[in-house]
């Protein structure tokens, strides 16, 4: 891990962290061209960073809310309809608008990851997995890959993919009910759990928890339940393309230009549609896993093309495992020599970061940087300005979570 002092207001690479470094500060770094990760220290925030870097508040916690002379500040959550779970934002609003937003968090902190400081890495991995049952596999696939090293690269590719579908789906499925499309929210609903249904079948748990440590599962029907499912999601998909109600409710909800994602260091679907190429497929550690991937991209940057993006990136992930067959396959058990790795994986909605650190055989400290934080402060950016029967129709497109955004943070 290479590091130097330097001014973080002189460094043009996307900000992916910062973290309090005995008296001063860690800021961590990614080239999104080249996937050069790089940590620079500093002894404070410098004055006008987070004005040139507005993410910065988000690693920080210390959002401002900005509120008009005639403006009144809300409080949605943390325990409120439409959220789904405990989390909250600050609203201010002059009446039908909402002027500014900023998230809420800190509902969902939870202590999962201290319970792997101390232990070998093989039995820590459980520990990383659970952190977020909704991208668990993206978890335990980069925590794997990082200190094990990349095996059985076929069923990595084959688990990251089916976790991929199910969220993508999952997702498309709050935006058809938040549009008040019911039939094709209840289809969606039913084909994300058919989903659900395959990973039991093939990797031994709903949501791929050990999968790394079971292998895979021999399941005979799985390429022709994979293709009814594809050919029941297309379908499905063209209806809502084609719903005008569907359409006129996401478009232009919550914007994010190319110049947005820049200034805020966006990242993962929001990035793709908003014309900017940041995928981790590209430079994480798991890109020789898709060659020569090319991830579909949007300009318009509403919550329509993050609708696109999603549907896209599902078109892509049946082919993908449409063109995986299984073999008995048993990861190694035996990690790395001790050190300090780190690197990058595309959950569903962005990019993880993640460092670790073995000593004496042993995890020591783990560093995480979990899409969803990303993720929240993005759609703090676009929802500004939107009425606020436009917030569901916004948040939803970002498939972020709050148990997900609050492990942000130095463990160990």
């Amino acid at each position: 891990m290479s590091e130097e002092f330097k001014d973080p207001m002189k460094i043009n690479d996307a900000l992916t962290a910062i973290l309090p470094e005995n008296n001063g500060y860690r800021f961590i770094w990614t080239n999104y061209e080249n996937g050069e990760i790089k940590h620079t220290l500093w002894e404070n925030i410098p004055e006008g960073f987070y004005e040139r870097r507005p993410l910065a508040r988000a690693f920080m916690n210390n959002y401002e809310i900005e509120a008009k002379d005639c403006g009144k500040v809300l409080t949605y959550g943390p325990a409120a309809g439409g959220l789904g779970e405990a989390g909250a934002f600050k609203i201010a609003t002059c009446g039908e608008r909402i002027d500014s937003l900023v998230p809420y968090l800190g509902f969902k902190k939870r202590e999962m990851l201290n319970k792997a400081i101390g232990k070998e890495p093989w039995e820590a991995l459980p520990y990383v997995e659970r952190i977020t049952g909704q991208f668990s596999i993206s978890y335990a696939s980069l925590f794997y890959g990082l200190v094990f090293g990349i095996d059985c690269p076929d069923y990595l590719l084959f688990a990251k993919e089916l976790e991929r579908v199910h969220n993508h789906i999952w997702v498309m499925h709050k935006l058809a009910g938040d549009a008040s499309q019911k039939v094709a929210n209840m289809h969606l609903a039913a084909i994300t759990e058919e989903f659900l249904r395959l990973n039991l079948k093939t990797l031994g748990h709903r949501y791929g928890m050990n999968f790394l440590r079971t292998g895979p599962r021999k399941y005979d029907k799985f390429h022709e339940n994979l293709s009814e499912l594809k050919k029941w999601f297309l379908e499905t998909a063209e209806e809502l393309s084609d719903s005008r109600i569907f359409i006129d409710r996401l478009q232009t909800t919550c914007i994010l230009k190319k110049l947005d994602i820049l200034r805020n260091d966006g990242v993962g679907i929001p990035a793709r549609a908003s014309g900017v190429l940041r995928d981790a497929r590209k430079i994480g550690i798991f890109k020789d896993l898709y060659g020569d991937y090319s991830p579909p991209m949007e300009s318009y940057g509403d919550s329509l093309s993050r609708f696109l993006i999603r549907v896209k990136e599902v078109e892509k992930s049946f082919e993908i495992l449409e063109s995986i067959e299984l073999k008995e396959c048993k990861v190694k058990r035996n990690a790395k020599k001790d050190g300090f790795y780190e690197g990058m994986a595309e959950a569903p909605p962005g990019d993880i970061y993640m460092g670790v650190k073995i000593e004496k055989g042993r995890v020591r400290e783990i560093i995480i940087r979990p899409p969803s934080l990303v993720m929240y402060h993005a759609f703090s950016v676009g929802i500004r300005g939107n009425v606020f029967t436009d917030f569901p129709f916004a948040l939803d497109s970002f498939g972020a979570y709050f148990s997900d955004a609050d492990i942000f943070g130095r463990w160990g």
